[in-house]
């Protein structure tokens, strides 16, 4: 009994091991994120009031998708705007995040299956006097990236836009506001780079308002693909948990019933059977007399008393 409950035991332990390691290796088939390419825009007094920070990027090749990114952002935001995924057709793919508390910050994840991603999100840095504003920006890659830039788009309305280091490229956005900013090459996770801007407004509207921009819709989440490349892990998964479960029935169900004892014999004998018992009262001789039948050891008659002859 203990040989195979220590069988039994073994068994489940294995099966543990074996959905602790599967667990294990899809938790850990992303592997380190890295990032090909990164543009981070600021685009101040655009659509809101402030700032809107987009940071457009592209995942190294060698990332397994589909990739949760974590990006941070002030706690002023409140929100992100946006946490897409970019299609092949270059269609804008919405996904449905989560956030976290990250000290001074606030921590955004989501789960991206395409391996271009665009992130946003508002916050106001701007100091207003008379028509001067002024802002300070300070990013920090979340991930390593192989390409880096930053830039800043001049509100429509604006003039003078002024960067604080010396912008090193300039050029004109889709809209036709010029850009300013900065190529950084590779960048790594964790490194800062800051940068200050200021600029000449008299106009207090909008570059939205100014252009006569449209509304952008509101964006709608859409489910999430499910990864082809961790199939095969989480059907393994799958089938160790049920091992698992089934195992752990088992070992319960045995636990719980009692072992057969062997039936316990009476030491009553048998009771004879009516052909034996005819045969120990038939009788084996006749009285001379009358004719009653006679047992072994009858001396005399029961019937009439006559002495048995002896033969």
């Amino acid at each position: 009994m203990k040989s195979g409950y220590r069988r039994r035991r073994g068994l489940v332990f294995a099966l543990l091991i074996l959905v602790a390691a599967l667990c294990a290796a899809t938790a850990s088939a992303q592997g380190t994120v890295r990032l090909a390419s990164l543009n981070v825009s600021l685009w101040p007094e655009y659509d809101k009031e402030g700032v809107l920070v987009i940071y457009h990027g592209e995942v190294a090749d060698d990332v397994t998708l589909p990739v949760t990114l974590r990006f941070l952002m002030p706690k002023e935001a409140g929100v992100p705007a946006a946490t897409a995924g970019v299609d092949a057709s270059g269609e804008y793919r919405y996904l449905q995040y989560e956030l976290e508390d990250a000290g001074d910050f606030l921590a955004v994840s989501y789960t991206n299956p395409y391996r271009v991603f665009q992130f946003e999100y508002y916050y106001n840095p701007l100091v207003i006097t008379d028509t001067l504003r002024t802002f300070t920006y300070t990013f920090q890659a979340d991930y390593a990236t192989e390409s880096l830039a930053v830039e800043v788009k001049q509100p429509a309305g604006a003039q003078d836009l002024t960067l604080t280091p010396v912008a090193t490229e300039t050029g004109i956005d889709f809209d036709g506001l010029p850009l300013q900013g900065y190529m950084l090459d590779a960048f790594e996770a964790g490194q800062t780079f800051e940068l200050s801007a200021q600029y000449e407004k008299t106009d207090p509207r909008l570059s939205s308002e100014i252009l006569a921009l449209p509304t952008p819709g509101t964006a709608e989440f859409e489910d999430m693909p499910k990864a082809k490349d961790n199939t095969l892990a989480y059907i393994l998964i799958g089938v160790a948990g049920a091992l698992l479960v089934g195992a752990g029935v088992y070992a319960v169900t045995q636990g719980r019933k009692r072992p057969k004892t062997a039936p316990v014999r009476s030491a009553r004998p048998k009771p004879k059977t009516a052909k034996q018992t005819r045969a120990k009262t038939e009788a084996v001789a006749y009285c001379h007399k009358c004719g009653t039948g006679l047992r072994p050891g009858d001396a005399f008659c029961p019937k009439c008393g006559t002495k048995v002859k002896k033969r």
